[in-house]
């Protein structure tokens, strides 16, 4: 299967960035999308949409996940791959060679 390209501010991108900062459940993902998508909480991405990403991301190689007991539950906790990190790294690039395109100062050491 093809991999498509991951889109800039696509939840699979939002996801993948979420997972270089940390190891995370579908939950915290969801949580954390919400929030730097300026969603309010009560928004949060549905379950489905957010397996059928997280799942897009794995299908990548981008993306994978070990399950971990929690509570008494096991839960997926989802981590990014080294082609993860590179593809996102392409990605910082491409915004950064347009941003110098435009003559927008200021990003490269932007962490927001």
């Amino acid at each position: 299967m093809a991999v498509r390209p991951l889109r800039q501010g696509s939840p699979q991108l939002v996801f993948l960035a979420i997972l270089a900062r940390s190891e995370s459940t579908p939950l915290e993902i969801a949580k954390l999308h919400a929030e730097r998508t300026s969603r309010p909480q009560k928004e949060l991405i549905s379950v489905s949409s957010r397996y059928h990403h997280l799942e897009k991301l794995r299908e990548a190689g981008f993306a994978d996940y070990r399950l971990e007991e929690r509570d008494g539950r096991s839960v997926r906790v989802y981590f990014i791959t080294a082609p993860g990190r590179r593809v996102l790294c392409d990605k910082r690039r491409e915004v950064l060679e347009l941003a110098d395109q435009l003559g927008i100062d200021g990003l490269e050491g932007s962490t927001a």
